[in-house]
Parts: C-alpha cells; structure tokens; sequence
C-alpha cells in the first residue's frame, strides 16, 4: 500500500517515448542455428515464419482453406498491420 500523496506524484509522471524502430534480420547461419535449436514440433512453425514473416498467433490459427499449395501462398484476413 503507498499513501494518497505518493499516488499523486505517480500519476503525474510523463512516460518517456518508446523506441522500437530498431530492425535487425537474421543472418542465413542464424536462421539455420535457430531452426537446428527447435524441438521438431516447433520446426514447422518456425521455418514458416522466417519464410513469411508472420506473426506466431497468424500461423498457430491456420487453417487449410487458407492454405494453397499448388500455388504455394497463404492468404491471411486482417492482420495486425493491416489498415484501410
């Protein structure tokens, strides 16, 4: 518990800005470290994500009507980057 006066302090602190525009890629020997590190269930998965980019929920909640392997692509609905 804190007193009713420390509470009000807190709540006019300003936040500082986020920074997370930092981008960094694998490398080719990172990525096959990482895949060699993965238990064989999660090999699918995380070869399918360094091949597309998508987000772990994106390729967890995959279903085969979205899939097409005969023209090798995914299409995918809304995703967190998407925007009108």
């Amino acid at each position: 518990m804190i007193e009713e006066a420390t509470l009000k302090r807190i709540g006019k602190a300003k936040f500082l800005e986020e920074n997370n525009r930092r981008l960094r890629y694998l490398s080719k020997e990172e990525c096959q470290e990482l895949i060699k590190a993965c238990d064989p269930h999660l090999r699918p998965i995380v070869i399918t994500g360094l091949n597309t980019g998508m987000r772990q929920s994106e390729i967890l909640n995959l279903v085969w009507d979205k899939i097409d392997l005969r023209n090798g692509f995914i299409l995918l609905g809304r995703t967190k980057q998407w925007k009108l």
